[in-house]
């Protein structure tokens, strides 16, 4: 089944000449995007459907473009977790839990918060050994508060998530079965 997002016969020439034009090639092998991104870097163009104007994920176009239409439940993920990067030597299909799994193996989870008086966001990382720790200290009876402070979070929203079971889930499961078969 093919996803209700974008189809190959919805991209307009015109559209796939611009998205031609909006990349250059790096010496590491990916095609940095260089048209407009978001805030969290990938990179997007708009296509008029319908009368209305969407923007739709460079990367994803990219795919399309190069491998035919994304699957129902699909997404597009990068082998070299560049956001900007539209190579499709560098994209994959998998699922929300694939690519939440790529991600962790190459130890790229994060946590966001925002800076006390700062309006630009900033990431924590938490690795496997920290996620580990965190749910020791949990299990200790340590407050979220001082988990969080000893992580360099602001506040103890993200440990506060694991503590209910809704961030880190697959891997928070993981652990805690380990754990148990020792």
């Amino acid at each position: 089944m093919v996803k209700k997002g974008l189809r190959l016969d919805q991209i307009p020439e015109r559209v796939i000449a611009r998205f031609y034009e909006r990349f250059t090639k790096s010496d590491d092998g990916c095609w940095t995007w260089n048209g407009t991104t978001k805030s969290i870097g990938y990179g997007y163009l708009h296509i008029k459907e319908n009368r209305v104007l969407k923007a739709f994920l460079a990367h994803r176009i990219a795919y399309i473009l190069n491998y035919g239409d994304i699957p129902d439940g699909q997404w597009v993920c990068h082998t070299c977790d560049n956001p900007k990067c539209v190579n499709p030597e560098h994209l994959f299909l998998g699922t929300p839990y694939d690519n939440w799994k790529d991600a962790f193996d190459k130890g790229h989870l994060q946590a966001t918060y925002k800076k006390l008086g700062d309006a630009n966001r900033s990431t924590r990382r938490l690795t496997k050994s920290q996620l580990v720790e965190v749910l020791e200290l949990l299990d200790k009876g340590v407050s979220q508060s001082e988990i969080a402070r000893k992580f360099g979070y602001l506040s103890s929203g993200p440990i506060a998530m694991i503590a209910r079971g809704e961030n880190y889930i697959q891997l928070v499961a993981e652990i805690r079965n380990k754990s148990q078969s020792f």
